[in-house]
């Protein structure tokens, strides 16, 4: 094993971690988690999701099959039972991606009010109550997150437990990404005081916060590695001139491989055609006069397959979805995961010990 410049929690030697990966979708935790190898040593990893997609595809990729049980019924008891046949000395990692539908703009916003934060209440009672804490914690969700009363009860109780968090607010194009995916992020340690660490301010931009320089962001084509000799195999892939003439299609944000940005991709993406993800645009270096007359643009316009998707999510390129997965579902696990890059990075700054106050 290659040996890593920084130092971690204990003394240089990886972490032995349990791992609770709450609502773990697809497993993007568990991928950003499969780049920390010199900073931890994952003792087990339990996920936990009640979407059958999710699980499929979970088990496919890590040969591990989540925990098909509802959240909202996890009791304090079926948590501590996962310790009784752990003997070996270890730390508590806590991933939460609890649903982000009651807090996004185009939701309900009904917050802690919607069903489905349930799951969230119940994981925050756990969190209050147990004497197996976390000694670690990662949340994600979407921007307003952070405003909500759901970001306030879980602040309360870390407060509470003498937990040291900060908080961000970071977009994946900060990591030399040609998109943009906004997200609100909190982490937590137990044992440890952060250095210079402000409570109450969200950091808004990542690299400043760490001292990096800005880098130039890559072309899509450079970033997907394109090749147009494929293109023959994607022609499912291409609009329709039905779709093409609906009045919504005005609204479509197109790009060239020659651009270094695309929208965020959505769960909708393909249903929708506003603000669910970014349309390819084949064939031409210049979309700022033709965007006006779509029916012209037939066979050049096409959505982005879910693989291309997943390279911006920065999976690793073996990662993929099992045949019974239709394209339709893999877009809406696509729209519902993580940046694993920027959780990489996350990851990397909760284990680093230099950021700690020792």
């Amino acid at each position: 094993m290659e040996s890593n410049n920084n130092n971690i929690e204990n003394n240089n030697n990886p972490i032995n971690l349990i791992v609770f990966e709450f609502f773990s979708g697809i497993g993007g935790m568990h991928e950003a988690l499969k780049f920390q190898q010199n900073n931890i040593n994952i003792i087990e990893i339990f996920p936990f999701d009640i979407n059958q997609n999710c699980n499929v595809t979970y088990k496919y990729n890590f040969n591990i099959t989540p925990y098909n049980i509802s959240l909202e019924s996890f009791s304090i008891n079926d948590y501590e039972n996962f310790f009784k046949k752990i003997k070996n000395p270890h730390k508590i990692l806590w991933t939460l991606s609890p649903p982000c539908q009651p807090f996004t703009r185009q939701g309900n916003q009904k917050g802690l009010e919607d069903n489905r934060s349930k799951a969230f209440i119940n994981l925050m009672n756990i969190l209050e109550n147990t004497c197996y804490l976390p000694d670690y914690l990662l949340l994600e969700n979407v921007k307003n997150f952070e405003n909500s009363k759901a970001t306030e009860m879980l602040i309360e109780i870390l407060n509470k437990k003498n937990y040291d968090y900060i908080q961000f607010l970071i977009n994946s194009k900060e990591f030399n990404v040609p998109n943009s995916r906004l997200r609100y992020y909190i982490i937590a340690n137990k044992n440890k005081k952060f250095k210079n660490n402000n409570k109450k301010v969200i950091v808004e931009n990542w690299n400043e916060f760490n001292n990096i320089n800005n880098k130039s962001i890559p072309t899509i084509k450079d970033y997907l590695n394109y090749s147009p000799l494929f293109e023959s195999e994607l022609k499912d892939f291409y609009i329709s001139k039905n779709i093409l003439s609906k009045e919504s299609s005005i609204a479509m944000d197109i790009v060239t491989l020659n651009d270094n940005s695309t929208i965020c991709f959505t769960k909708n993406y393909t249903k929708l055609m506003k603000g669910s993800g970014s349309i390819l645009l084949i064939g031409d270096d210049n979309n700022n006069d033709e965007k006006k007359d779509l029916i012209s643009l037939f066979g050049k316009l096409r959505y982005f397959t879910p693989k291309e998707i997943l390279k911006f999510l920065n999976f690793n390129d073996n990662f993929g979805f099992p045949k019974e997965i239709t394209i339709k579902s893999q877009y809406k696990l696509l729209g519902n995961s993580i940046n694993v890059k920027v959780v990489e990075n996350i990851f990397k700054y909760l284990f680093n010990n230099n950021n700690y106050i020792n």
